[in-house]
Parts: structure tokens; C-alpha cells; sequence
């Protein structure tokens, strides 16, 4: 990490900004993020039970186990919890993020909550006794701790433990802040710990530091954005590390607020290091473009495929497509690099016309390439009916792959025939039948597997391979005059028993093909199969 001169180095420093009576504080905020029970412990008393909140006993008009009640005494809402039903697998935990400033710094401070609520002991006959509720103490440590300065940025001390829990280990490494949630992720709960930020905090603590310029002039739809799994450390660091850019962001409008919220969508759109408007957004803006920008009304918003295409028009010296019409559209990146030879008016009039959505019309595009679609034709580049011409590609396409699936699966069985052959005669031999104008026939190639499949709509031409080894036998039933397909039949490889006999799409034989096919199991199906 580059060194700042006016940030702590190490983690001793950095702990030097958590004084007793901010950790007390802070402590007693993060027991407050944990969930809240109401225990009732006695099956003889089902009013009486003890708030985990305000840690006192309250009457309860009602008693139901797991029914979310609000206690009498300090209305915090929680679950009633029945201890002879059982609570073994109650444990909770929550991270809460607190701020403060002192000595012209800004701190942010995570601090992890636990409680384990079913906990026992041993008790003097050397036997487990369990620990009543209100015995109980959650564990609050900190997590983390990180300090910015305004032009400069910010470092963080946290444990060096890794993923594991870190709940009271010593704060013994030194990196740039950022949400620590995720350490917590394999704990064996099966659940994230809660994330709890205390947003009141965080505006006391900009207060009277140059951080207000900031985050005041966020929306407050942007400053929740920002606070979602303590995203805040993100953005606070950016603005302490590049304090021109991210209030230029935050002063242009919601829009580019939103920018500096989710700069992670964002990745080197933004020049941070820019000390001007134009270099800030890598392009110039036009007035209309700053008044889109400065308007509060809701509306498109600026998403990072429509900024990376203005950028890229920009710099080929487009300068009268505009940032409101790209916006309206979806017109970005992906449209400019499908049709990099269209003009960008063009596709965004048409859009515009057609009410036609930027991915239906990308995949479109994409799907014609794949085609071979001719898209010099104005015809094809711009159906009168996006959706319904989306739609035919599509199933063009699927057309498409259903026959190269199709065709390879014929190549695969044309190359185990002369597996099959070895065994193919054994087979005619054995089942040859006829009766009642009906007949057996045995497939004299491997690829007859998959045009049965497909006539008859079931899955055996997915048995080529099981045919070719002699894992299973597989044939077919026609009419003796006509060749007409009345059924399909799969006989155990030792002729045993019939498998199944089925009709087309799986159904049942009609009653005279499954009297054939009972003549046929009478005369050919025995103990012996194949043999002889």
C-alpha cells in the first residue's frame, strides 16, 4: 500500500482512535442489532418471559411458541420461544458498522455480535445442566476498524486470520478498508451473519469534515445504495483518496451519483485522478447532456454500457449523439460493437420507433450472425416487428442446432455398425415374427435407432451404444404389409423378459398390438434368451 503521510501505518495506530468510551458505546449498539426472544421457560408460568432486548420479565397476554410478539416493557418486536420445544440451534449474529470522526479523521468501525442462547454446564454430580437465558451474555469484539483523511484515503486494521470467525482476535493487519462480512461466510450456520450500519451515525460523523460536501449532496436513494453491506467503506475511501472526482459525481445529479455508489459496475470508466469534469467522465459533455444529468425527475438512468459507449463515440469524434437519447434507448457499448458500422441515430430512431428493447435487439443481431442473416438488408437490420422477427430467428436457430445435434448423432452411430453387425444376425434370427398381419423387425443399422426416435417420440436413439455392445436389444414393430411403425420393444439382453413395448409418445400399445406383442413373449421370450 502507498504510503500516506497524515494516515496511521500501523495497527496500534490505527486502535489509538478507539477510546474506551467509543468502544462501550459501540459495543452497546452492536447487542442491539441481535435478534429479539421473548423466553418462557415453564411450562406451568406460559405468560412470564424474559425480553433478550431490555433483559427484563414481562407478562404476556398470549403464549405461542415462535408467534413474533412485541414486549410490554420496551416494544422491541421477537419471536416467543417455548424452552421445553427446544431452541438448540438458536444462535445469532450480526455485524454492526459505526461511525464517528475525531482529530480531523473519519473512523469507521465494524464490531461482531454473538450469542449462543442454548449453552450448558456441568453441575456438581458431574451432569449437564442448562443455562438459563437471562445467565447468558452475547460476545461483542471488534472486527475492524478504519480510518480515512479527507485527500489522502484510508487503511484499515483487521485480523490476519483469514476467513475464519474473527470475534476477539487481536486487530494485527494493515490494509485499505474494505466490508468484512464475507469472513464469516463458513462459519457452518448456513446463513451470512446480519449486517447491520448505523446511518444515523454516519451523518454525525461527516459533519463539520470536508466528507459533507460529499455525502450531503448524495440522494437519499444513492446514500442507501451506498450503505448496503457496508458499501459505505468503499465510498468513503474513494472520496478520501480522490475528493475532486467523487464530488464532481456527486454534485452533477442523481445519475452520476449513482456512478460513484456502485463504482464496482464502473471499472476504469471513471478517471479518479482527473482534476476536471472532462477528464473525470473521460469525454466532454454538451449543455443539454449536463442538464440531463442535473434533472431530478426519475428517468433512464445512466448504466455503465451506455457511459463506455458516449466514451468510445466520443473519442471517434461522434459528438452529436447524446447521452439523454443513448439513455432513452439502451443504445451503448453492446450496440456500437455489434454494429460498428451503422450509424448510431439510425439504431436509436429505430428503437425508439419500434419501442423495441436494447437486449431483445442485441440478441437478434447476434442470432443473424449466427445465420448467416444478410444484415446490409434493411429488411433484416430492421424488422418491422423486432419481437416477432426475435422470435422466428430463435427458433430458426433452434432448428438449426437440432439438426447439427441430430447429424452427429447419426455419424456416432454409423461408426459402432460394425459393433452391432457382429451380433445383428443372433438377433434376426431369434426374434423373427409374425403374426396377424403384424411383424418384428430388427434395425439393420444403428442410425434406424434415432429415425424411430424421432417418429415415434421417445428416447431410443439415445440407445445406440447400449444396442451396439449387446447391453439391450431394441426392435421394432410394423405392419407385415405396409411397414407402418405400431410400437417400439426393448428385450433384456439375456431374452428373459420384455423391458417395455410402448407406443408412439410412450403410450400404450392398442389392444391388438399388445395381443401380438403378448403372442410374441408366449414363443420367443424364455429362460434360455439367446441361446440356440
Amino acid at each position: 500500500m502507498k504510503k500516506k503521510k497524515n494516515l496511521p501505518e500501523t495497527p496500534e495506530e490505527i486502535l489509538s482512535y478507539v477510546t474506551p468510551h467509543r468502544m462501550a458505546a459501540w459495543k452497546k449498539k452492536a447487542e442491539e442489532g441481535l435478534a429479539t426472544y421473548l423466553f418462557i421457560m415453564s411450562r406451568h408460568h406460559r405468560h412470564i418471559a424474559w425480553c433478550s432486548h431490555c433483559r427484563h420479565f414481562v407478562r404476556l397476554r398470549a403464549s405461542r411458541h415462535r408467534k413474533e410478539t412485541v414486549c410490554p416493557h420496551c416494544g422491541s418486536t421477537g419471536e416467543q420461544i417455548h424452552g421445553w420445544r427446544g431452541y438448540s440451534r438458536l444462535h445469532d449474529r450480526v455485524i454492526v458498522c459505526q461511525y464517528a470522526n475525531a482529530d480531523g479523521a473519519l473512523i469507521a468501525v465494524a464490531t461482531y455480535a454473538s450469542v449462543y442462547w442454548h449453552r450448558k454446564k456441568v453441575n456438581r454430580e458431574g451432569g449437564w445442566k442448562l443455562v438459563m437465558p437471562w445467565r447468558i451474555r452475547p460476545v461483542v469484539a471488534l472486527d475492524s476498524v478504519s480510518i480515512f483523511r479527507y485527500g489522502e484515503g484510508g487503511v484499515m486494521a483487521c485480523p490476519s486470520s483469514g476467513r475464519r470467525a474473527a470475534a476477539g482476535v487481536t486487530l494485527d493487519h494493515v490494509m485499505r478498508p474494505h466490508a468484512r462480512w464475507g469472513c464469516y461466510s463458513g462459519m457452518g450456520t448456513g446463513t451470512l451473519p446480519l449486517i447491520r450500519v448505523d446511518e444515523a451515525s454516519i451523518s454525525r460523523a461527516v459533519a463539520g469534515t470536508p466528507f459533507r460536501y460529499t455525502w450531503d449532496a448524495l440522494s437519499l436513494y444513492n446514500r442507501t445504495v451506498s450503505l448496503e453491506n457496508d458499501g459505505a467503506l468503499k465510498v468513503l475511501n474513494r472520496i478520501a483518496e480522490h475528493p475532486f472526482a467523487s464530488e464532481a459525481l456527486a454534485k452533477m445529479g442523481w445519475r452520476t451519483q449513482d456512478v460513484l455508489a456502485r463504482a464496482n459496475h464502473y471499472p476504469k470508466l471513471i478517471n479518479w485522478r482527473g482534476k476536471t469534469l472532462r477528464a473525470v467522465l473521460r469525454g466532454v459533455l454538451t449543455k443539454e447532456e449536463k442538464m440531463w444529468l442535473h434533472d431530478a425527475r426519475p428517468g433512464a438512468c445512466l448504466t455503465s454500457d451506455i457511459l463506455k459507449g458516449w466514451q468510445e463515440l466520443r473519442k471517434k469524434g461522434v459528438q452529436q449523439t447524446l447521452l439523454p437519447d443513448m439513455a432513452a434507448t439502451g443504445y451503448g457499448s453492446q450496440l456500437y460493437h455489434n454494429l460498428p458500422d451503422v450509424a448510431p441515430s439510425r439504431v436509436m430512431r429505430y428503437l425508439k420507433k419500434t419501442k423495441c428493447r436494447k437486449e431483445i435487439y442485441i440478441d437478434y443481431i447476434s442470432m443473424c450472425r449466427d445465420m448467416d442473416v444478410d444484415l446490409t438488408s434493411k429488411s433484416n437490420l430492421f424488422p418491422r416487428d423486432p419481437d416477432r422477427a426475435h422470435d422466428a430467428i430463435l427458433e430458426h436457430l433452434h432448428t438449426k442446432m437440432a439438426l447439427e445435434i441430430q447429424e452427429k448423432k447419426r455419424k456416432e452411430a454409423q461408426a459402432q455398425d460394425s459393433d452391432w453387425e457382429k451380433h445383428r444376425a443372433a438377433v434376426e434370427r431369434r426374434y423373427r415374427f409374425t403374426a396377424d398381419g403384424i411383424t418384428i423387425r430388427v434395425p439393420e443399422k444403428l442410425t434406424e435407432l434415432i429415425d424411430e426416435g424421432n417418429a415415434m417420440h421417445n428416447c431410443v436413439g439415445t440407445y445406440v451404444r447400449r444396442v451396439a455392445s449387446g447391453s439391450t436389444i431394441v426392435v421394432f414393430i410394423r405392419t407385415e404389409d405396409t411397414d407402418e411403425r405400431l410400437g417400439t420393444m426393448e428385450i433384456a439382453a439375456d431374452g428373459t423378459h420384455i423391458v417395455q413395448a410402448r407406443a408412439a409418445f410412450n403410450a400404450d400399445l392398442p389392444q391388438d398390438v399388445q395381443a401380438f406383442v403378448d403372442k410374441f413373449e408366449a414363443e420367443k421370450i424364455n429362460p434360455i434368451g439367446m441361446a440356440g
